[in-house]
């Protein structure tokens, strides 16, 4: 099977990765409290790493979760719906209740703050789809499902300096009621940042979210309000990986949109038995992408379990 992305090797557990990749299978959402009609498909990604139980996850991003029609879904909708339904997937298709997990950005946000909702478990999370009925079957998030969490660009109240926060700041409510005026309930992440005056838009992915999804992330980027995400969170293993470099002003202590105040504020509100802090000399989105990073990802979890 031709790989699209590098593949951590030799992971003993399942690893998960929130990144864009080849459909194999799809995996049905329950119980969507935006519109029970839509019923929007969701993605597993299975790769067959040397027999290694790897799989990579798309939470949102995709096809049919940012269609003109698609729901306009909000961060308490993925917290409390989305993860736990694939999660409870990835438990059933490769038999495993306790998994490793690694996320990048939105996608380490959401699970702190799923993991901390849903720490008891879940009752009938998700569907996943019993090839010897040919039926979609509901399913169960198993309680404390994570035993090793690696977190890359987490934001979390976002309330230091970035780049990407001080043009929230300036011209958020402008650019939001633009796209509400011309009713698009879907946004490129391009787009937004050229309606925010952000120096390299033309730089950034044109894969969609959600407008409510992108007025989430607009309002905590401009209170000072907001908690850390799993705040109150106990689990095993946490790593925390940041970036340091920014393409635009201030060009220290952030990576362009996540501050380093972030990342320390979010390791002080999760208990755990083993982790730490690791800092690098990279931009946001090429977190999952720098060798020595991954090298690291490995390490923690290969390491630990050989």
């Amino acid at each position: 099977m031709k790989k699209e992305r590098p593949i951590i090797k030799k992971i003993l557990k399942i690893s998960i990765y929130l990144v864009l990749s080849i459909l194999f299978c799809t995996f049905v959402l329950a119980n969507n409290p935006t519109n029970d009609a839509i019923n929007p498909t969701l993605f597993l990604f299975f790769i067959d790493d040397e027999q290694n139980n790897t799989l990579f996850i798309e939470m949102y991003g995709g096809p049919l979760t940012e269609c003109s029609t698609c729901p306009d879904y909000t961060y308490n909708d993925l917290v409390d719906y989305y993860w736990p339904a694939l999660v409870a997937g990835v438990e059933k298709y490769s038999g495993q209740n306790i998994i490793d997990y690694v996320g990048h950005s939105g996608g380490c946000r959401v699970a702190l703050d799923s993991l901390k909702n849903w720490s008891a478990g879940k009752n009938n999370a998700g569907y996943y789809f019993d090839t010897t009925t040919g039926t979609y079957v509901l399913t169960d998030l198993a309680s404390s499902p994570v035993d090793t969490f690696i977190g890359l660009g987490c934001p979390g109240a976002l309330n230091g300096s970035s780049h990407v926060i001080s043009k929230a700041l300036e011209n958020g409510d402008t650019a939001l009621q633009f796209f509400q005026d011309n009713g698009q309930s879907h946004i490129s992440g391009r787009d937004f940042a050229k309606r925010l005056n952000l120096d390299y838009a033309i730089f950034w992915p044109k894969n969609k979210i959600s407008l409510n999804l992108v007025i989430f992330f607009k309002n905590i980027s401009t209170s000072s309000e907001d908690s850390q995400p799993g705040t109150g969170l106990s689990i095993n293993n946490l790593y925390l990986i940041a970036g340091k470099r920014s393409r635009s002003k201030p060009k220290t202590g952030n990576d362009g949109i996540v501050p380093l105040e972030d990342i320390y504020s979010i390791n002080s509100s999760v208990s755990y038995n083993n982790g730490e802090v690791m800092i690098y000399n990279v931009y946001h989105d090429n977190l999952p992408d720098d060798e020595s990073i991954q090298n690291y990802v490995k390490d923690k979890l290969i390491g630990r379990v050989s």
